[in-house]
């Protein structure tokens, strides 16, 4: 498909410029189109004996199948639709490897002293939904620091596993940041973890609408399927190693990962895919989340990093003229285009309400759910307090042009210009973006 017509397939009110692509992907028609004509047969999978329900099963276990031929990983893999985004995605894997637990089962086991507990280490760009669903699972979790650049300490890391040779190790690691759009070396983490015998997953939410991750370097792999254009609305999406279930019991029973149920006992499905499908599964997002994934690879990898780094670039050389605005994050680093600035004189939050409720353009405020980095960046300490600390972020799409950019830059250049214009009296909630 032309790019034109992908640009005119994108569902957006007229007039409006979105750079909140990093949150959240935008509706796409003929994906709606096509999610229409296929509930025009629709019914429930888990049977063979309705024409609605055997075309139903079949739209979904092919979606499931092209999905993981696009991303790129064998029969080794499950792919796995976990609820709304990365998160449940994040939660099922934890779960598999008996990691987390809620708190009321803790409590109710009165789990007070921990041993041989895992470690797993996590690396300084971690959303919210990794750090501190790992600080309240069963494991030890060490965080790696910024080195003196801004980036992944591998010295700091190289000791942390010599310190735990013979452990059990686990990795989570971000591929790219989502406030800085700064990418992980995810290779180079993969194979020092390996050298000492541990697991590597990767939260690739942020990233993979940019390019592709190398199945051959992780061992589960966590995407939103909502951010990818013509997503909205798609399930969170967990790839992992068949070789990474101990149990041949599934996380949450329900009546689709079962065979047969009796009076006294349960037969359970083998195939990992189903054992981890206990109820309904998401047929529609499921779907959705393949026709999705199928506009980015028809797009092309090489087509999107191209168009994106120009706008990158773009932004960057001219933002950099404009003394007042700093950007943070290492700018001489491979990065996704994903921008988090702050501009002297203004509350984050304020600013980002003048860009939408002035000049129709949608960003975003706020730490990103990623508040230990936002710290760093911001050189505050554990101890400092500071009211709603954050950024206004943009990040941009292939879809978009130099003109967007560019409109982008003069409304930042004029509320900086003609601050006491402006008057963001907006209902601004204090959150993290």
């Amino acid at each position: 498909m032309e790019i034109e017509k992908i640009r005119q397939n994108i569902i957006l009110k007229e007039g409006i410029k979105y750079f909140d692509w990093t949150a959240s992907g935008l509706g796409f028609y003929e994906i709606e189109d096509e999610i229409l004509r296929i509930m025009k047969t629709y019914s429930n999978t888990h049977s063979l004996v309705s024409s609605n329900s055997i075309k139903t099963t079949d739209y979904y276990e092919n979606a499931v199948k092209k999905m993981k031929e696009i991303l790129g990983v064998n029969k080794d893999f499950s792919l796995i639709a976990c609820g709304f985004g990365a998160t449940w995605a994040i939660k099922r894997f934890e779960e598999i490897l008996g990691l987390y637990i809620p708190p009321a089962t803790r409590a109710r086991l009165d789990l007070r002293n921990f041993k041989n507990l895992p470690l797993v280490i996590i690396s300084p760009f971690e959303h919210h939904s990794v750090e501190v669903s790992l600080r309240l699972g069963l494991c030890e979790v060490v965080r790696i620091p910024l080195n003196k650049n801004g980036l992944f300490d591998f010295d700091f890391f190289e000791k942390v596993l010599e310190n735990a040779r013979g452990r059990e190790i686990i990795g989570i690691f971000n591929v790219a940041s989502n406030i800085s759009g700064i990418i992980n070396d995810y290779q180079k983490i993969y194979l020092m973890i390996k050298m000492y015998g541990g697991i590597v997953a990767l939260d690739g939410s942020t990233y993979i609408t940019h390019g592709k991750i190398d199945a051959n370097f992780y061992d589960a792999l966590f995407i939103s399927t909502h951010k990818f254009l013509g997503g909205i609305g798609a399930p969170g999406i967990l790839i992992i190693k068949n070789s990474l279930f101990k149990s041949n019991l599934p996380t949450f029973a329900g009546g689709g990962n079962v065979n047969y149920v009796s009076r006294t006992s349960q037969d359970f499905k083998v195939q990992k895919e189903e054992l981890e499908t206990p109820g309904t599964p998401a047929i529609l997002g499921v779907m959705k989340a393949y026709l999705a994934l199928k506009l980015w690879h028809d797009v092309g990898e090489n087509f999107i990093q191209e168009t994106e780094n120009e706008l990158a670039e773009h932004f960057l050389n001219e933002v950099s003229k404009i003394k007042e605005l700093k950007i943070y994050g290492n700018l001489n680093v491979k990065r996704a285009p994903i921008f988090s600035f702050n501009v002297n004189g203004f509350n984050p939050y304020d600013f980002a309400s003048i860009l939408s409720h002035n000049f129709e353009i949608q960003t975003r405020a706020g730490c990103m759910c990623a508040g230990p980095y936002a710290r760093d960046l911001l050189g505050l300490t554990d101890d400092e307090k500071i009211s709603r600390p954050g950024f206004v972020r943009v990040s941009f799409n292939f879809t978009q042009e130099l003109a967007d950019i560019d409109f982008l830059i003069a409304a930042i250049k004029e509320i900086i210009k003609n601050k006491e214009k402006f008057n963001p009296n907006y209902l601004v909630k204090s959150c993290c973006g």
